[in-house]
């Protein structure tokens, strides 16, 4: 599923964009979210994703980094998966049940990626920079 043509990418010169780097989203927009995390998260983690969706995309779908990591992958989408990894980690999560389609630009699969790598890689939260630590 792609994202609607429509709906411009969002690019910025963060790897991690967050509120200070892009157009910060109402915080109700983000808060639009927690259905879908619900679905794939513990109860007790839906306001920390939410804490990370807010810093690392400001809970745009379509946030995009201009910058590279150090790696030279690029940081995509509403929880800012980098695209080289993406692939892999969709098809891994895929296979362990967190049902996704391998779209990076789509939220759920985004959400269903995280959720995988949240808590079924050593990194666990980890993985996300603005990961406040399960402290909301």
């Amino acid at each position: 599923m792609s994202p609607p043509p429509e709906r411009p990418l969002v690019a910025d010169d963060d790897v991690t964009p967050g509120p200070g780097d892009i157009e910060p989203m109402p915080a109700a927009q983000v808060l639009d979210w927690r259905p879908l995390v619900s679905v794939w998260f513990r109860a007790a983690d839906v306001d920390r994703v939410l804490h990370i969706i807010a810093c690392e995309s400001s809970g745009r779908w379509n946030a995009a980094s201009k910058r590279p990591a150090n790696n030279g992958m690029y940081a995509q989408g509403l929880m800012q998966h980098l695209d080289g990894y993406w692939p892999s980690r969709a098809k891994r999560a895929a296979a362990a049940g967190y049902t996704n389609y391998g779209d990076i630009w789509s939220p759920s699969d985004q959400v269903a990626v995280s959720a995988w790598l949240a808590y079924n890689t050593p990194q666990g939260f980890g993985h996300w920079v603005c990961d406040p630590g399960g402290a909301t």
